[in-house]
């Protein structure tokens, strides 16, 4: 009787723990990280055209402005273009 309790424990750790392993794949899925990688993608893409648009009602800038606007702007569309790249390996792994 008594191992049949630990055993019935056991399944039942055993049973929580592989509910927990399934979770944590559906969260790392590709679809999902593609779902997420697109959206920190357009999330740049955003920050990137605001960063125009100031620089756009700035007026005229000297040098040093426009060498931070470029900077920034740079910057957002390299981490637009790094998760989309991201996402297309991960999708096409998938």
């Amino acid at each position: 009787e008594g191992k049949r309790e630990a055993l019935a424990q056991l399944r039942s750790s055993v049973e929580a723990k592989v509910q927990q392993r399934q979770e944590i794949l559906q969260k790392r899925s590709p679809q999902r990280l593609g779902v997420q990688l697109n959206a920190r993608a357009q999330d740049a893409e955003q920050l990137a055209e605001e960063t125009l648009n100031q620089a756009l009602d700035a007026g005229a800038m000297d040098a040093s402005g426009l060498s931070q606007f470029r900077q920034q702007f740079m910057q957002q569309k390299m981490k637009k273009h790094q998760n989309l790249a991201l996402k297309s390996a991960v999708e096409s792994c998938a």
